[in-house]
């Protein structure tokens, strides 16, 4: 009895050293687990200030909320001012971003050229009449258109009902172009020029009184 009592006794020596060598080496093996983690963050946080290499370590470093703390720190009597901590007083502003507005394209419209009348001069009949007593005024003004580029056959010349006549007068029923040609003519002459209208000449037809 008393030596089997020996034998359970042993027994009992030797599970409590396997027991300790047991938690022995589980300790071992987290204190080294934890040795390794340890020496990875240090590397990637190294890496990641020196190396600038873009790694995410956030789900392996604890965080700490500063902000949060601030607002617990009072309630736990203690002295903790954020800026102080951080060294920031206000966050930088961002300017905006510079607004790039779209180019607006401008059409420019064709300016419309105004469009050349064109005078047909073969159709311009003129009756010259002389208002003076200086004979052949009317036919020498008669050359004169000619010689400008008139039609002959469309020219009159004669006297005018009197005598005492002033200047020239141009009596007409036509547009602006068709009278400026006919008074383009009497550019050569220093004698005023005055303009009537009548109603009941056909449009191509002129009377022009030649006056002192």
């Amino acid at each position: 009895m008393k030596k089997f009592l020996e034998k359970i006794k042993l027994s009992k020596e030797l599970w409590r050293d396997i027991l300790y060598i047991t938690a022995t080496v589980i300790i071992i093996a987290i204190i080294a687990g934890f040795f390794i983690w340890s020496i990875r963050i240090i590397i990637k946080a190294v890496n990641a200030a020196f190396f600038k290499i873009n790694q995410d370590i956030s789900s392996e470093i604890l965080s700490f909320d500063l902000v949060g703390f601030a607002k617990i720190a009072p309630r736990l009597n203690i002295s903790f001012s954020l800026e102080e901590a951080t060294g920031i007083s206000n966050p930088p502003e961002v300017a905006p971003l510079p607004v790039i507005e779209e180019p607006v394209l401008i059409v420019e419209q064709p300016i419309e050229q105004p469009k050349e009348i064109i005078i047909d001069i073969f159709k311009i009949s003129l009756k010259i009449l002389n208002g003076t007593t200086m004979p052949g005024l009317a036919g020498s003004w008669k050359t004169k258109f000619i010689e400008a580029g008139f039609i002959a056959e469309n020219i009159s010349a004669g006297n005018a009902n009197k005598k005492d006549y002033s200047g020239i007068t141009i009596t007409n029923n036509s547009s602006d172009a068709i009278t400026k040609k006919v008074v383009e003519v009497f550019s050569q002459s220093n004698l005023p020029i005055k303009l009537e209208k009548d109603n009941s000449l056909n449009e191509s037809a002129f009377t022009i009184i030649i006056g002192k």
